[in-house]
């Protein structure tokens, strides 16, 4: 669309009077602007929670550095993604493993579900 265009429908908009609108659409326009409001507002909520948390794991990225030295803490994968530095396979039935975790006194994990992962 051409900025004339754009102009043209902006003129035609602004010479409409409001009072041949209906209610229904004047009521339709205001909710969708409140949608597009409240979806901002969403957006802008995350992207402040997600600053926040990034700013709040520096000391400790810094703090492992510092201790780990030579060996860090954490390892990273090929796309950045900080993962485990190693992955060991256990060959075992349930019960020896559960077994070999009780005697060192481990206990088992919660179960995965919506209010254990939140």
């Amino acid at each position: 669309m051409s900025l004339i265009a754009v102009a043209g429908a902006w003129l035609m908009l602004a010479a409409i009077d409001l009072g041949t609108i209906s209610a229904f659409i004047l009521a339709m326009g205001a909710v969708s602007f409140l949608l597009i409001i409240l979806l901002l507002l969403f957006i802008a909520r995350v992207l402040g929670t997600l600053i926040r948390l990034l700013e709040s794991s520096r000391p400790g990225k810094r703090i492992s550095a510092e201790r780990s030295g030579p060996h860090p803490l954490t390892n990273f994968s090929r796309n950045g993604v900080p993962s485990d530095p190693l992955n060991v396979k256990i060959i075992a039935t349930p019960g020896q493993l559960a077994t070999a975790f009780a005697a060192a006194g481990w206990y088992r994990a919660d179960e995965i579900a919506l209010i254990t992962s939140i």
